[in-house]
Parts: C-alpha cells; sequence; structure tokens
C-alpha cells in the first residue's frame, strides 16, 4: 500500500494530468527481480556505524524490484546507488541493453504512450508488456479498491501529491 500511496498512484495521477494537458508521458511498472540489490548499507561512516535507513531499503529489495531499481537498466550501468560496481547475470544484462535503447530513443513515447490507464510493465523475470486499463487489472481486497487499487486510493484522497 506504501507503494501505491508514495510512487505509483502519484505516478499514475501525474500521467493522466500529463495527457489531459497533451503531453506525451509514459507510465511504467518495474517488477524485474534482479540477480543484485541496487542499495548498499553504509558502514564507512564515523566508527562503523551502520545506517538504519541503508539497511531498511536493502531488505527492502531481498524479495523483488523496490524504488530506484530500474535505475541500472535505464542507464545501461552495472552499478549499485553508492556506486560500486556489481557482476550482472546474462538476463540483466539482456534487460539492461533493452531498456537504455527503448529509454533513450522516441519508441518510448512513440509506442508506449500513457493513453486512459496504458502502462508498460516489466515483470519480476523481465517480460515487457504494454498494458491497456492497467490499474482495472490491480484489483484489491477491500470493497473500496476492487475496481483498480490506485484508483481505489485515489477516490478516497489517499494519493499522495507527486514527488
Amino acid at each position: 500500500m506504501l507503494n501505491d500511496v508514495l510512487f505509483a498512484g502519484p505516478a499514475r495521477k501525474q500521467a493522466r494530468e500529463s495527457q489531459q494537458d497533451n503531453v506525451a508521458a509514459t507510465f511504467y511498472q518495474f517488477g524485474y527481480h534482479a540477480s543484485f540489490n541496487v542499495w548498499t548499507y553504509n558502514t564507512d561512516g564515523q566508527e562503523g556505524a551502520v545506517d538504519i535507513g541503508d539497511v531498511l531499503k536493502s531488505i527492502s529489495c531481498i524479495s523483488g524490484a523496490c524504488n530506484v531499481s530500474e535505475l541500472p537498466f535505464v542507464f545501461n550501468k552495472a552499478l549499485k546507488l553508492d556506486g560500486s560496481a556489481v557482476i550482472v547475470s546474462t538476463k540483466d544484462q539482456a534487460l539492461m541493453d533493452r531498456m537504455s535503447r527503448l529509454w533513450f530513443s522516441n519508441e518510448l513515447f512513440n509506442d508506449y504512450q500513457y493513453n486512459n490507464d496504458s502502462v508498460l510493465v516489466f515483470d519480476e523475470d523481465g517480460v515487457e508488456t504494454f498494458i491497456q486499463d492497467w490499474d482495472s487489472k490491480q484489483p484489491g481486497l477491500d470493497p473500496e479498491l476492487r475496481n483498480g487499487r490506485l484508483q481505489g486510493l485515489e477516490d478516497l484522497n489517499l494519493i499522495l501529491g507527486y514527488m
């Protein structure tokens, strides 16, 4: 739910507002589970103290993608967020090559433009699909969220502004 309220919901709302203003936008969901974690907990501080924030961010990525885990793929750089190099799998490298070419081409806006809740999805296996009416296919258990989690949260005024 935190991801929906803090990240996915505001991004979807921004994409919809861009569409209404006739500004090209693409909305994507990155769920790929890479062979490496982009976060590293810091032990280089004074007295080797562990930064608990970095530890929590690192742990949150263990089960799959987390905030900013797409960045090495977008920029085709096998680096963690602290700049340290990582060894990537063949599958990781193939997705890095594909995403970096896509992100810096007209294809991203020509073929994957946000329109009525269409979302470019990279699933946990790195499979790329373009899903129409995406949110309605993301139902929640709560009756308020059964027509789509993000729309339900937005209707309840629980979506934060775009950061």
